[in-house]
């Protein structure tokens, strides 16, 4: 039995060209949503989790160009080694938000 592929969703411009995609990662909804936000006023397509599994999940359904993540859901490395198990991820930037000073 052969898998089904995920198809990314389509993100673009008006002129055809392709919205960078990002997966944000934090479990502050408030500060998910203002990070989110400023991300999509840059012309970025954001895609949301609040947690590591979700991340993983979201990452497989939305094919992301890149990971954008809080020290505190990745502060051992299990999500990157989780996301770089899944071959299609495998090669996935990871990128470590700076920590929010509350």
């Amino acid at each position: 039995m052969q898998s089904a592929s995920v198809e990314p969703p389509a993100c673009g411009y008006p002129d055809g060209r392709l919205m960078p995609r990002v997966l944000l990662v934090d479990p502050d909804v408030e500060s998910l949503g203002e990070v989110a936000s400023a991300l999509r006023s840059r012309g970025f397509a954001v895609a949301n989790a609040v947690d590591a599994y979700e991340a993983v999940e979201t990452a497989y359904k939305s094919a992301p160009d890149a990971v954008l993540v809080v020290p505190s859901l990745d502060h051992d490395g299990e999500l990157t080694q989780a996301l770089r198990l899944i071959p299609q991820l495998a090669n996935l930037p990871v990128l470590k938000l700076p920590e929010r000073k509350d």
